[in-house]
C-alpha cells in the first residue's frame, strides 16, 4: 500500500523507479492535459531526430549556407516521423492488450502509463540547454530512462512480472527502431 500525499516524494519515489509510486501515479492521479504532454513528448522526439540528421548533413555539405536552411524544414517532417515512430510502437501494446489472460486496463489509465513511461523524453530539454543532443552517452542514458520506465509503467498497467514487460516493451521499442531504419533508407 502506497499512500502519500507529497507531490515532491511520490516524484523522488517516481525517478527512483519504484513500482509503487508508479502504481500510485498511474491510478491515483487527476491528469487531463494528455494531449498537452504527448504534443511536448513528440515536439522532442523530434528535435533529437532532427539534431542527429542536420549532424550528419553537416559533416556531409562541409557546412554550406543553404543547405543548412534546406534541413530546418525537415523538422515538421520530424515531427511527423516522430508520431509514425510512437505509433508503432503503441501498436505493439495494444496488441499485447489483447493478448489472452491479460486483464486489460482502461484507457486512461493506459494513457497515464504511456505519458509517465515517456517522462525520460524531457531529458531532450537539458541537452538542448548544455548541448548534449549529438553526445552518444547522453542519448544512450536518456533511452535506458526510458527502456527502465516503460517497463515499470508496463508492468504496473498490466499487472505482470518484470521480465514479460521487458519483453513487450523491448518488441515496440524493437518496432520503433525498425520503422526508424526503414524511414531513413526505404529499400536502399
Amino acid at each position: 500500500m502506497y499512500i502519500e500525499f507529497d507531490p515532491v516524494i511520490i516524484l523522488l519515489d517516481t525517478v527512483l523507479q519504484k513500482r509503487h509510486a508508479y502504481r500510485h501515479v498511474i491510478f491515483n492521479t487527476q491528469f487531463e492535459a494528455y494531449w498537452k504532454l504527448a504534443f511536448f513528448y513528440v515536439i522532442c522526439d523530434a528535435y533529437v531526430m532532427w539534431t542527429r540528421e542536420k549532424t550528419l548533413y553537416e559533416d556531409a555539405s562541409s557546412k554550406e549556407e543553404p543547405y543548412f536552411y534546406a534541413i530546418e524544414w525537415d523538422f515538421y517532417i520530424m515531427c511527423i516521423k516522430a508520431l509514425v515512430v510512437i505509433a508503432c510502437g503503441e501498436l505493439v501494446f495494444r496488441f499485447c492488450r489483447q493478448s489472452p489472460g491479460i486483464e486489460r486496463p482502461r484507457l486512461k489509465t493506459v494513457a497515464n502509463g504511456l505519458l509517465l513511461a515517456s517522462v525520460g523524453k524531457f531529458l531532450a530539454v537539458p541537452a538542448i540547454v548544455w548541448g548534449q543532443s549529438n553526445n552518444l552517452i547522453y542519448v544512450a542514458l536518456a533511452r535506458l530512462v526510458i527502456v527502465v520506465s516503460s517497463v515499470q509503467a508496463f508492468s504496473v498497467m498490466w499487472e505482470v512480472r518484470s521480465s514479460i514487460a521487458l519483453v513487450t516493451v523491448g518488441s515496440g521499442f524493437l518496432a520503433q527502431a525498425l520503422v526508424r531504419l526503414l524511414w531513413s533508407h526505404p529499400f536502399s
